[in-house]
């Protein structure tokens, strides 16, 4: 497991932090807004680390949702990919399903 901050971890961000848009929903709604005026649609996906807890599926779910208003408030040209893993779907069926509601 990596721990934040770690030196292979701040390596990676270096080599991909060029297709990052940001670390936080205003970050990257921000850069949405950029790209849309210059005509281009984004696809948008909250990288998480592995949800192994209903808790955690529950944070990326509202994440996702936060990040739908958002895009809808704006009325930005973008899409969103959601990892079903990302919402509990590797804990169970269920879990990804209520952690949308």
């Amino acid at each position: 497991m990596l721990l934040r901050g770690s030196i292979i971890e701040r390596l990676m961000y270096k080599v991909v932090k060029r297709h990052i848009a940001g670390t936080t929903i205003s970050s990257v709604i921000g850069k949405a807004k950029e790209f849309n005026s210059k005509g281009v649609p984004v696809s948008i996906t909250f990288l998480s680390t592995k949800v192994d807890s209903i808790a955690k599926a529950r944070y990326v779910s509202s994440t996702y949702i936060e990040l739908l208003r958002r895009i809808a408030m704006f009325g930005l040209k973008a899409s969103i990919e959601v990892p079903l893993e990302e919402i509990g779907y590797n804990i169970s069926r269920t879990t990804a399903c209520s952690s949308l509601e």
